[in-house]
Order: structure tokens, then sequence, then C-alpha cells
């Protein structure tokens, strides 16, 4: 009798599959490898939606999945062991290294499956900075967990905009809040992004000024910001 999948390879140069069942040591992990049904024995037990390694992995190593670097390990996992935020952990990423120059021409193969590709383009919105968006929201953005409420008011109320909801930025350490700043700013700078307006507090230690002036050294988008203290209330 075939086993039934219980794991999931994304991508063919993945080196670990994701359980989408919890394993215990001694079971047999199953996935499907193209047209093929690979196995392997988990060694240790892997929780469900899991990574386990495919192969003897070293550290330094990168952890392939999505056909995409999750970040590298520092220990080495061998082959159908847990890999995990103990042995795994996430690297800086020059992303602006990666943006295409202008000669690059995106080229699709058409869904007929004709041999020549065709170019490729798509409605859009083209940022100044050259990425370009597939939607032009305006981003209502709270500075810590307290003004999140009033950002989703604010963007039920208008068309076209969005919100998040932020749970930090109040009592932090100065590492979190410069990890704040830095998720903040990068869901301002999305390139769905068309403007953004700022809401924060007054007590947080994101100022909602200082915020809007990091954005603007990042982006030429319109960027607004205002204090709820300030402001003297939520209205």
């Amino acid at each position: 009798m075939e086993q039934s999948i219980n794991a999931l390879l994304m991508d063919e140069h993945d080196n670990v599959v994701t359980c989408v069942k919890e394993v215990k040591r001694g079971q047999s992990v199953a996935y499907q490898d193209g047209a093929a049904l690979r196995t392997l024995v988990a060694e240790e037990d892997i929780p469900y939606c899991h990574k386990i390694a495919l192969t003897d992995l070293a550290a330094g190593e990168d952890i392939i999945k999505y056909g995409e670097s999750l970040g590298k390990l520092v220990a080495p996992v061998k082959k159908g062991h847990w890999v995990n935020d103990q042995n795994l952990k996430s690297v800086p990423r020059d992303y602006e290294s990666e943006f295409a120059g202008d000669d690059f021409v995106m080229q699709a193969k058409q869904s007929a499956g004709a041999p020549d590709l065709e170019p490729f383009s798509f409605w859009g919105y083209r940022r100044a900075e050259g990425r370009p968006g597939v939607r032009n929201h305006v981003l209502i953005l709270p500075t810590c967990a307290c003004g999140s409420e009033c950002c989703r008011i604010v963007a039920s109320q208008v068309r076209g905009a969005v919100n998040i909801v932020f749970n930090t930025g109040c009592s932090d350490v100065a590492a979190n809040t410069a990890m704040s700043q830095k998720v903040l700013t990068g869901f301002a700078c999305n390139p769905n992004v068309y403007g953004v307006v700022i809401i924060g507090l007054g007590c947080e230690t994101v100022p909602h000024a200082a915020l809007r002036e990091k954005i603007q050294k990042m982006t030429s988008k319109p960027v607004a910001s205002l204090g709820i203290q300030e402001d003297g209330g939520t209205l």
C-alpha cells in the first residue's frame, strides 16, 4: 500500500520539506518530488508545519525553501532531523543589489506551451524608486499598539486606505526600537503603497515625527503624521 503524503517539497531546489502532519521519531516522511514519491525516516519528532532536512547539512549552509534561502545554519543538521530556530538563523539581505537593471525585460512562457518567449507586461504603478506596485493604497500606519485601533477605524472610513496592526512600540529597549522602525519603514516603502499617514500616541519609543523623517529619507512618497495626545484625543 502506497504511503500517503505527509510533507511538502515547495521547490525542486529545496533541501528541506515541510511536514503537514506531526511526525514521530522513526516514522516515514513522504513527499512528492515531481512525478516521484520520495520518503525518508524522521530521526526525531517533527512538529506540525515544521521543516525536516533532506540531506546532511553543515553549519553555515543555507536552508533553501521555495527555492530561496531562509537563513544559515548555526549548527550541523543531519538528514531526517528537525530544522528550527535553534539551529537556523536569518542573515541580513541586501535587497537593493537584487533590483533589476534598466536593460531588464520581463519574459514568461505562454500557457499554451509555445517555445518562444514573448515580452510580458502588466498594468501597475511605477514608483520613483523603481519598483512597480500592483495596488495604490494609502497606508494608515500606527507607531504603537495604542494607535492601532485608530488606524483601523480611519482605514475603514477611507476608500483605498489600508492599515496594519502593530502590537509593540511602547517601553522598548533600544534594539527593539530599531527593529520596530525597520519593520514600519518596510511597510511604508512597499511599492503597493502610494502614501502614508502615521498615527502615534505621543509617549511611545518610536515618535511619529521621527518615523516620518526616517521614511521620507527612504522614499519620495507623500508622508504625513500626527499624535493622538497632541491633537487632544482619538476623534
